[in-house]
């Protein structure tokens, strides 16, 4: 799912948001997939290397925001945050890929792309 998971617990108990718990993660996952198709359309309007700059920026406000949270609507939002600079980000290194490879090799290349972006949160240790 995402490395929030392992400090799910420890969140909660400094926010006294247990009943809220199940929105850490849903927060970040219903933005990044609501912003995924935008990012896709501003990408064709816009330079992508801007479009990564913007998102680069959302996901990094958003984690600040959700370091220094004081309450948990101020976590929720900074995890939206980072929902919407993720969903960017994805969208526009598929696009990357898309662009800076030849057909014969693209599949190789996305398959590669998706294989290190999907395994890689889950099993991390984070300190609490």
């Amino acid at each position: 799912m995402s490395g929030i998971t392992t400090t799910q617990s420890a969140i909660a108990a400094d926010l006294d948001a247990y009943d809220s718990a199940m929105w850490f993660t849903g927060a970040y996952l219903i933005s990044m997939s609501s912003v995924s198709p935008l990012a896709g359309r501003l990408a064709m309007i816009f330079s992508p290397a801007v479009m990564v700059l913007l998102s680069s920026l959302c996901f990094a406000v958003g984690a600040v925001a959700t370091a220094v949270a004081p309450s948990l609507t101020v976590f929720l939002v900074g995890r939206v945050l980072e929902g919407i600079g993720s969903g960017g980000i994805m969208t526009l290194c598929m696009i990357f890929v898309i662009q800076l490879t030849s057909k014969k090799r693209r599949g190789l290349w996305i398959g590669l792309t998706n294989a290190v972006r999907c395994p890689v949160p889950s099993p991390l240790p984070l300190p609490s």
